[in-house]
């Protein structure tokens, strides 16, 4: 009984394998914790800075730095470009880091695209967290068929919506959890998000 058991688990790890992945891009897959809804920045401009290390991603560097301010700007919250981050990606160092890297394979922390790492500081009278620290990472090696300029231009719209506190919303926002088309505008739905947080 158990080898005929642990034959059909095979089997269906097998039936599994062969199965094609859609070409879908998924970003940072978990829901914001209740006790954070709703963290913004205190104050801005937010500064940020870019790693410029050795293995890079699928675009030069310059094209990276230029797809990241394009996707600030869209955004519309005041931000100031601090140049080249000493690298690599370092938490809790009061520096809000972005660049290339290998993102996880664990379940827990799927995704295929990037992801944003956020530090929040309490506030005593009760009103939502503000972000004292965010860091992105985009995939070297995003899902099949999105190592493009435009998909790269929608992850970072993506993600840096998370590093201004956004949290995902429905479908077919940038602000989505899984993006299928790389939308290159961001939505209606997108821009209450962020006036609910900023005004």
């Amino acid at each position: 009984m158990y080898r005929l058991a642990g034959a059909a688990f095979v089997l269906t790890l097998l039936l599994c394998a062969c199965i094609e992945a859609r070409p879908e891009v998924s970003f940072t897959p978990e829901p914001m914790p209740t006790e954070i809804q709703g963290a913004r920045w205190a104050e801005t401009p937010v500064s940020y800075c870019i790693v410029r290390d050795e293995v890079g991603g699928f675009v030069p560097y310059e094209t990276f730095v230029s797809l990241t301010h394009r996707a600030m700007e869209a955004w519309g919250v005041p931000v100031t470009f601090e140049g080249d981050c000493p690298g690599p990606i370092t938490r809790n160092n009061g520096i809000n880091e972005l660049g290339w890297g290998d993102l996880p394979g664990d379940p827990a922390e799927l995704t295929e695209a990037g992801q944003t790492k956020l530090l929040y500081q309490s506030s005593r009278d009760g009103s939502p967290p503000d972000i004292v620290e965010a860091d992105i990472t985009i995939e070297r090696e995003p899902a099949q068929g999105k190592a493009t300029e435009e998909c790269l231009y929608t992850t970072l719209l993506h993600e840096t919506g998370h590093l201004l506190g956004l949290p995902h919303l429905e479908t077919s926002n940038v602000m989505a959890p899984v993006i299928v088309e790389c939308l290159q505008e961001l939505t209606e739905a997108d821009r209450a998000a962020l006036d609910a947080l900023y005004g």
